[in-house]
């Protein structure tokens, strides 16, 4: 079970970005992934850390595992789907 969350600057950034509504659906989201570890989520390859990122609607939640036990993940970004694949998005995994 997942104990808790950190965000990086960056994603907090991001999450100021968008509009309020999306945000709301954001945290919920998470909020939802932390208490049943359920949603559409998948390992991302080519990273230096394990990294995953969780669906939520037209956006990606990145977060990476900073430790195991007690499980902490860390939110790297939050990005709109087709940005999600490009370069600059996979800078911040590495």
């Amino acid at each position: 079970m997942i104990e808790a969350v950190q965000f990086s600057n960056a994603a907090l950034k991001d999450l100021r970005r968008l509009d309020q509504q999306i945000a709301v659906k954001i945290v919920q989201a998470l909020r939802v992934y932390l208490e049943t570890e359920v949603g559409d989520v998948k390992g991302l390859k080519g990273t230096s850390k394990p990294a995953f990122r969780l669906r939520v609607g037209d956006y990606r939640i990145v977060f990476v595992m900073v430790n195991e036990h007690p499980l902490i993940i860390e939110v790297v970004e939050i990005i709109k789907r087709g940005d999600a694949y490009k370069k600059k998005s996979k800078k911040r995994l590495k």
